[in-house]
């Protein structure tokens, strides 16, 4: 995976123009002056072209031509003169590196180029839209001062999506929409690479239920968006108990979602759900979001078909999924959609992001390489150690995690070690002398199936409920059960995301999984049982 250095752009006031200033970059700082490349004709007549807003005068140019030549003008505005210069040499820095550049906008003091097309970007020398390769993400910068953590390697990823279209708006087909998320998504989830909730109705209520019981990592809205411009306030639209629209402005969303600690990601396909005030950098639903703690927030800065949306979100989905950053991830999806001969609406979605590195996801490899640093010398999770005269009688609590039970074992002499793994019974192995090395690294098979055993049947007689498979609940379980029973070798990454699933997907399960773990005969390795008593608080 593609490592990244980051080109910081500040852009501020000066006198009646701008400035830009590279405030960080691998190879110095910059700094230039520039004006708006752009008349307000001109910017009325590219949004009537290419995102259908209000109408203007014909011209020439098709869609895609005028992207590339707003693209090149924007581009050509911003880089020049030293900074196009330092823009140069730092893709050079990365290229020897065998890096990518990320392009970090930092907007907040002018929102009035807010509106500007910076996703089209255009580098006429080396004839390529920015946000097209994965070599130059494009971030929409907001610096604020809490760090972003990224949260340990969930898998799979679980997405509540909401499709609201209420009675007294223009009609959305949301089963349609929601049939195309399934289809889009239909590869990852079966290899449990992500999980689906729709939220059933999309209400207010409906939400701050469904982030009580489960944990969400990704929040999908599809549905009708607007800008207050006299509140200065981005709202989208969900419904009421009577299907009727209920307006959401974004203090109150960002309210409702900023206790979600494992929430990483919104998407917002909302017709204006990029948009911002022309005074206010925050005003706008996506970027306030992000100043609430969301480490990434997109949305759609002009309406956007259904396919496009689709393809988007399907390559986003996978990509984050593999461990991307989330702005290569997108990256990725806006190639998606291009390669899919859609030629505009590739830029329609905009990436504002807190996260410094993109990295709103750890990877395992490092939770595994932390798992390898824990304990103390001479521990054994999970197991017993017996050498030298040492004796076990029964009932007796070693290592923490499993009853050692039997008749009382009397190890004299010459005895080299016996190692017996969690689950086993001393008094079931050897005693005496000259006793070799013997070993049983798993739990007792059989004590953690007869505990697994009961539970299947709950599952079996649960209610149904047309969001959740039952297959996928017990197929959960079982992944659990099996993990569980290798001892020490289980991993306990694995274990926390399955876990972690079932809470959210069914919450009566896991208090009976978690139980069937924490039982002494289980003889679980002690991280398992560490992360089943977490889960359970």
């Amino acid at each position: 995976m593609l490592d990244y250095y980051t080109l910081d752009v500040l852009i501020e006031t000066s006198g009646a123009g701008y400035v830009a200033r590279i405030v960080n970059s691998p190879v110095g700082q910059a700094k230039t002056n520039f004006a708006s490349p752009f008349t307000s004709d001109e910017l009325k007549t590219f949004f009537a072209r290419v995102a259908g807003r209000g109408t203007a005068a014909p011209t020439p140019l098709t869609p895609a031509e005028w992207v590339k030549q707003m693209g090149t003008r924007l581009f050509d505005a911003v880089f020049h003169d030293e900074v196009l210069t330092l823009y140069r040499r730092s893709r050079d820095a990365a290229d020897r590196d065998g890096k990518g550049l990320r392009i970090r906008l930092r907007l907040n003091d002018v929102p009035e180029l807010a509106d500007l097309p910076w996703e089209y970007l255009y580098d006429a020398s080396r004839q390529n839209f920015l946000a097209l390769s994965k070599d130059t993400p494009i971030v929409r910068y907001l610096e604020l001062p809490e760090r972003i953590e990224p949260l340990a390697a969930p898998a799979p990823l679980n997405l509540l999506a909401v499709l609201a279209s209420p009675d007294d708006f223009d009609a959305l087909d949301v089963e349609g929409e929601w049939t195309r998320l399934q289809d889009a998504l239909q590869e990852l989830r079966a290899a449990q690479k992500i999980t689906l909730t729709r939220l059933a109705p999309p209400t207010l209520d409906a939400l701050l239920a469904q982030l009580r019981q489960g944990e969400f990592h990704i929040l999908h809205f599809i549905g009708h968006g607007e800008f207050d411009a006299a509140q200065q306030q981005g709202i989208v639209v969900f419904e009421n108990d009577q299907r009727r629209a209920r307006r959401v402005n974004q203090d109150l969303l960002g309210v409702l979602l900023r206790d979600a600690r494992n929430l990483r990601v919104v998407v917002l396909n909302a017709c204006q759900g990029a948009q911002t005030s022309v005074s206010n950098p925050f005003a706008g639903t996506a970027p306030h979001l992000v100043a609430q703690g969301i480490p990434a927030v997109l949305a759609m800065q002009f309406a956007i078909s259904d396919q496009a949306a689709l393809d988007f979100s399907s390559a986003l989905y996978q990509t984050l999924a593999d461990g991307y950053p989330i702005d290569a991830a997108v990256n990725e999806a806006r190639r998606a959609v291009y390669a899919n001969g859609n030629l505009i609406e590739w830029g329609t979605p905009v990436l504002f992001m807190r996260a410094e590195d993109g990295m709103i996801f750890a990877q395992e490899e490092t939770m595994d390489a932390k798992k390898g640093t824990e304990g103390t010398e001479g521990t054994r999770r999970g197991g017993v150690n017996i050498s030298g005269n040492a004796q076990v009688s029964a009932r007796d609590f070693l290592s923490g995690d499993k009853t050692v039970q039997g008749d009382e074992i009397s190890a004299e002499g010459d005895v080299n070690i016996v190692t017996i793994g969690a689950g086993a019974r001393v008094g079931q192995v050897a005693a005496g002398k000259n006793i070799s090395q013997a070993q049983n690294q798993g739990a007792s098979a059989q004590d953690l199936a007869t505990l697994f055993n009961a539970i299947y049947p709950m599952i079996d007689r649960r209610a149904d409920d047309p969001n959740v498979d039952k297959s996928d609940i017990r197929d959960t379980v079982k992944k659990i059960e099996t993990e569980s029973a290798k001892g020490d070798a289980a991993n306990p990454v694995k274990v926390q995301n399955w876990l972690q699933f079932l809470k959210t997907i069914a919450p009566d399960i896991l208090d009976v999984t978690v139980a069937a773990l924490l039982n002494p005969i289980a003889g679980v390795a002690t991280t398992i049982r560490k992360i089943a008593e977490k889960a359970r608080a």
